[in-house]
């Protein structure tokens, strides 16, 4: 309910803004989504200082300020909202519709690859996603003890809009969805910036699909990464750069553009070089036209936008913390290039490498000739020897040019965007020459130093990390700005000349022909494709499986940790996690961790060492030492696994909400295919979503039951997990059916509790039921069923392959009277 409210005041505040300030269609658009994306950051940060982030404080805060906004704005005897009237959009022929729907299908393809596709392994879940849940439990965007300086360190912009719906709904798919919207707006912003730079609506929207028909583009749109919303903002920070050439400008567009600079650096510290065409522009423009107001508006906007997107607080707070505004100098030689010469020079002859890129080759040969060409040039050119650090086979990589028989970055408008920039340049340097001394700055002048000025700093201060996809993705704001910039320099030719509008349509189709089939297909596989819980939880599925819903965790990572799965969040984020963080061992601090936060279980990524990457490594063995030392503490195995996992005194409240009956989602909920009886459910509860087999869970019959086969050995076997609230010794009532892969009767049926093997159980009849008792342990017990009888029936005459050694009906958990041990 909380989301509703939400959403209706985040849009109402931001029509009423919209409203009152915005002048045409195009203001009410950046208008509109800046009132948004200040509205959020602003409620946000002003509610973390406090340590008061919670979904009714969030509501309260959204009313008053709907309050002061209507109080600021009153008119007695006027409405507070006035719609304009609704006009039909121009220009549409046959050219705009088909590149409209171009882009309407590589947007519905993104969306429906971002709604099937939990978040995917990589910095998306090892610090985009997993920061958003600590700032939710913690009730603060406010900086924790973390073991990965990027969840504390980097501006938060564009994580906001997982925070947002995520703290209201708990549903990382609402989270997900929410968060895509950078793609679709990124394009109507790209769109607008084009015509505003004097693009026709055709090639306006042809810059729109090159952009959006990038390889680099679309990958960007699936995940958590802040790419695509650093994007837009840096698209309306140009736009109202644009905006401010006008005749007359008073400052207005100056200020817009001041805030969108601010929520620009919120979302990526890299746009703080934008800074510098910003105030030349600014300078310029305020002693050509005597007045300062100019500048003024143009400080004030900025600082507006620096305070209310919260860039400030990320940059304060590593100040007191490391030093430096940017991190501590152990991050920040990390992932900063070693400045020299050679560095310069090496980046510089990447640049064009790395964005030189044909959309589609017909031969695996070609592309393997044009690799091995540009890697002859770069060696001619001195380029190719290593960096610091650079090394093939481990992070962060080394660039070697590839020519791939399908573009993976950029494609087509990769390689334009070197050359658009040029021409750009060259018309900046005419407008210098020609307005010398009191020089003037034209749209395409302004746009291209942007671009530049952007550029610079992350091709050559930024270490290159082929491994991390960097700087390739960090491209994607100066690539949109390109587009833009090319076609309004492209508008005039292609309105003019046959020629070259038949040539922009065989670019056009070699650019976007592959780029479509793949996201339709990507779109295909994802709808038909299922996520294991392997998948989701790895690389910490054995540990989870020992660890209830409802568990307070405390977590000894290393950077590279993907903690957000410990969250559980396909459980609606059951689990709290606290990270040690960095610190070296200290009895003091865990036992005041254990009290304070009220933890259940330790897990810890080593028994001995864990390397913390740019800074020292933290000891293990004193703090395992320590735990094995503390009465209730108690050290669980996981076998065949690094893992280390205590369970503490605690524990058992958290499993108190586990037990119960397990049904999956490709089960019928009428008849579980494993139940608990009532008198045994005050022991023994069956793990939630705990069930995995080789092959899919069956309903059968009608109407219809559950039935699941299992194949030869514990490969083919289902594990279960069951959750004991004290050391029991269970029965486990099987009903089994004999299966058409092995001839004649007797199958051999066994049970391992926690890798600990049963004896052997015998069906010798054509269908039956097999008791095994086990002696669970107290806590989460890992279960194995499966059958040690081979298969020698090869195929079923339907042609199944399957190794069907044994059906299974149901399985019930039962506790004989008096057998707790």
């Amino acid at each position: 309910m909380t989301f509703f409210l939400s959403f209706s005041l985040l849009i109402v505040l931001g029509l009423v803004v919209t409203l009152r300030l915005s002048r045409s269609n195009d203001e009410r658009f950046w208008f509109f989504w800046g009132a948004v994306s200040l509205q959020l950051s602003v409620v946000a940060c002003a509610l973390s200082l406090v340590y008061m982030l919670s979904p009714w404080m969030w509501i309260a805060a959204q009313v008053g300020a709907a309050g002061f906004v209507i109080w600021w704005w009153r008119q007695p005897g006027k409405p507070l909202l006035t719609l304009p009237p609704v006009t039909r959009p121009s220009e549409w022929n046959v050219a705009t519709r088909i590149l409209g729907g171009i882009l309407v299908v590589l947007c519905l393809a993104s969306l429906w690859v971002q709604f099937s596709q939990p978040i995917p392994p990589g910095d998306a879940r090892n610090y985009h996603a997993s920061r958003v849940i600590y700032w939710i439990q913690n009730a603060s965007l406010l900086a924790y003890p973390s073991h990965n300086d990027r969840q504390v360190t980097f501006g938060f912009g564009g994580e906001l809009f997982f925070l947002w719906p995520v703290l209201h709904t708990k549903s990382e798919l609402i989270g997900r969805l929410i968060f895509w919207l950078g793609f679709p707006l990124s394009l109507r912003g790209l769109f607008i910036l084009s015509r505003a730079l004097g693009a026709r609506t055709e090639t306006a929207l042809g810059a729109c699909v090159v952009f959006a028909a990038a390889p680099i583009v679309f990958e960007q749109t699936i995940g958590l990464k802040p790419e695509l919303w650093l994007t837009f903002f840096v698209l309306g920070f140009c736009y109202w750069m644009v905006r401010a050439t006008e005749p007359g400008e008073t400052g207005r567009s100056f200020l817009c553009a001041g805030i969108f600079l601010g929520l620009s650096i919120s979302a990526k510290f890299l746009a703080l070089a934008l800074v510098v065409p910003a105030a030349v522009f600014a300078l310029v423009t305020a002693r050509n036209q005597g007045r300062s107001i100019v500048w003024h508006r143009a400080v004030v906007g900025l600082i507006l936008g620096v305070l209310a997107s919260g860039v400030v607080i990320p940059l304060v707070q590593n100040l007191v913390r490391d030093g430096h505004p940017m991190g501590s100098a152990t991050f920040r030689k990390q992932h900063s290039a070693q400045i020299s010469l050679q560095q310069v020079k090496t980046h510089l002859i990447r640049l064009p490498m790395l964005l030189l890129e044909l959309p589609e080759l017909p031969q695996e040969a070609m592309a393997q000739a044009v690799g091995q060409a540009g890697n002859r040039a770069i060696e001619l050119l001195d380029a190719s020897r290593p960096l610091e650090r650079e090394k093939p086979d481990s992070w962060p990589g080394l660039f070697i040019f590839s020519q791939t028989p399908v573009a993976r970055r950029y494609s087509t408008g990769g390689m334009l965007l070197l050359p658009l920039l040029w021409i750009g340049l060259v018309k900046l340097g005419e407008d210098l020459v020609r307005t010398a001394p009191r020089f003037q700055l034209r749209p395409i002048g302004l746009i291209a130093l942007s671009i530049l000025s952007f550029l610079i700093p992350t091709i050559l201060s930024v270490r290159w990390m082929v491994h991390s996809g960097v700087p390739d993705r960090f491209l994607v704001a100066p690539f949109a700005a390109s587009m833009a910039l090319g076609g309004a320099l492209l508008a005039t030719r292609l309105q003019r000349s046959a020629g070259w509008q038949a040539l922009a349509v065989v670019l056009l189709t070699m650019t976007v022909y592959t780029p479509i089939r793949a996201a339709i297909g990507r779109a295909i596989e994802a709808g038909s494709r299922t996520y294991s819980r392997e998948w989701l939880e790895a690389p910490y599925m054995d540990a989870l499986t020992r660890i209830p819903a409802g568990s307070r965790i405390l977590f000894v990572g290393n950077p590279e940790s993907p903690d957000y799965a410990l969250f559980a969040p396909h459980l609606g984020y059951a689990n709290t996690v606290v990270s040690w963080g960095k610190e070296p061992f200290s009895p003091q601090r865990v036992e005041g961790l254990l009290r304070s936060r009220g933890i259940t279980h330790v897990l810890m990524e080593r028994a001995e060492v864990i390397p913390m990457d740019w800074d020292p490594p933290l000891q293990m063995a004193p703090l395992v030492k320590w735990l094995e030392a503390q009465p209730g503490t108690r050290r669980i195995p996981i076998p065949g696994s690094p893992l280390v996992l205590f369970t503490t005194g605690k524990a058992g409240a958290a499993q108190e909400g586990v037990a119960g009956v397990l049904v999956s989602k490709s089960e019928p909920k009428e008849r579980p295919l494993m139940t608990v009886e009532a008198s045994a459910a005050a022991a023994v509860g069956i793990g939630v979503d705990s069930i995995r087999g080789k092959w899919q869970i069956e309903a059968i019959g009608d109407p219809p039951r559950a039935f699941q086969w299992i194949g030869s050995g514990q490969a083919e076997g289902l594990n279960f997990s069951l959750v004991a609230k004290r050391p029991v010794r269970a029965e486990l009532v099987i009903d089994l059916v004999a299966g058409p892969s092995r001839k004649g009767l007797g199958r051999e049926i066994q049970v391992a509790v926690n890798k600990k093997l049963t004896n052997v159980v015998n069906l010798e009849a054509a269908s039956g039921v097999v008791r095994i008792a086990v002696d669970l342990s107290e806590g989460l017990n890992e279960m194995e069923l499966f059958s040690n009888s081979e298969a020698d029936v090869a195929a079923m005459p339907n042609g199944d392959t399957r190794h069907l050694i044994v059906g299974l009906n149901s399985i019930r958990i039962h506790v004989p009277t008096g057998t707790t041990k």
